[in-house]
């Protein structure tokens, strides 16, 4: 074979070669085009979820917490939910609504009247609708109200495992995401301030706060023995007493304490969202030792008595309702309140 029959055998040979590869890394690439192409596909950018509505909040032991479940599925029509909701042990289930509702129909025939168990902390239900499907975000599903029953805090979550939202095309379960939601419950507290002038320490027993519906004489509730601290603030968390007023209710407040008038304090509404202030013009009287809520001659002996250090429980009321000691100060503004404005509220 002379030089130049090589040079083309080898030319050729080359040219195989270079043809081959080619062909072969277009295969590998085209192939490994096709399977990006798939996972970016399956990696939707608009998620499925069932959520809580709202997803935190407070409340007062003993009252309603509403919520709403809801459906996000923004690209894809959606026919049937089927939800499990796990809940704390410290709510009680009350009802359902499903007024609202993007799912028409009720598929379980168990529950209440909108097909909802619950028992143990566990809620399950099921709806469905009959035309081409729901889409879009924040469709309501149903409304769920529980009752608090404890103080402290808890939650609901979706249980996603058990839970399903179907597409409408071919009933594929396309949930992504099942929400949770975080609450507290604390017990009603009302918190009474006043400026009783002299008194350092109101930390003695005895105080009395009553409450009467505004401009009766009807007594709704009473919180007794009660005891401030030296800052002269008292709170009232007796469950019997905050159960019995009402929200949004209007009542007539009467403070007692010993040695000092009674106070009313007139048109205050409940729940309270700021603590009652006594301060200034309505600040205690004191000067009431013997407890008829006058300042009257028996009260003002008894304050001689204590101003000359007779060691009895009149004096010492006495000296404690004017800060640990009876001057003569003290005995003066006295007679002149007996001589002004003997009688409290």
């Amino acid at each position: 074979m002379n030089r130049s029959s090589l040079t083309t055998l080898i030319w050729s040979l080359a040219a195989v070669v270079i043809l081959a590869g080619g062909y072969f890394i277009y295969r590998h690439y085209s192939a490994h085009a096709d399977y990006i192409t798939s996972v970016s596909s399956t990696a939707s950018p608009n998620t499925v979820a069932l959520r809580i509505d709202p997803a935190s909040g407070s409340v007062f032991t003993g009252n309603n917490l509403d919520v709403d479940i809801l459906v996000d599925s923004p690209s894809q029509a959606v026919s049937a939910v089927q939800a499990e909701l796990d809940y704390s042990s410290n709510l009680q289930y009350v009802s359902s609504s499903t007024t609202g509702t993007v799912f028409n129909t009720q598929v379980a025939s168990t529950g209440d009247a909108n097909g909802v168990t619950a028992t143990n902390g566990v809620l399950t239900f099921s709806r469905l609708r009959t035309d081409t499907g729901y889409t879009g975000t924040g469709g309501e599903v149903i409304h769920l109200t529980f009752k608090t029953v404890a103080a402290g805090s808890y939650t609901m979550q979706i249980n996603k495992a058990n839970s399903e939202v179907d597409a409408y095309s071919n009933a594929a379960n396309l949930l992504q995401v099942g929400s949770s939601s975080s609450f507290t419950a604390q017990d009603r507290q009302i918190l009474l301030t006043w400026n009783a002038p002299y008194r350092s320490s109101l930390a003695t027993s005895g105080i009395k706060v009553q409450f009467y519906n505004a401009g009766t004489s009807t007594l709704v509730a009473s919180a007794t023995s009660l005891s401030a601290s030296s800052t002269g603030v008292t709170s009232i968390a007796d469950s019997t007493v905050t159960s019995a007023l009402s929200d949004s209710q209007t009542y007539d407040v009467r403070i007692t304490v010993p040695g000092y008038l009674t106070r009313k304090i007139a048109g205050v509404t409940h729940p309270l969202t700021v603590p009652f202030n006594l301060g200034g013009t309505q600040a205690l009287t004191p000067g009431d030792i013997n407890a008829d809520n006058k300042i009257s001659l028996s009260d003002l002996v008894l304050a001689i008595q204590a101003y000359n250090n007779v060691n009895n429980a009149t004096t010492t009321l006495t000296k404690q309702t004017y800060g640990g000691s009876f001057t003569l100060g003290n005995l003066v503004a006295m007679i002149h309140q007996y001589n002004s404005a003997p009688n409290g509220d």
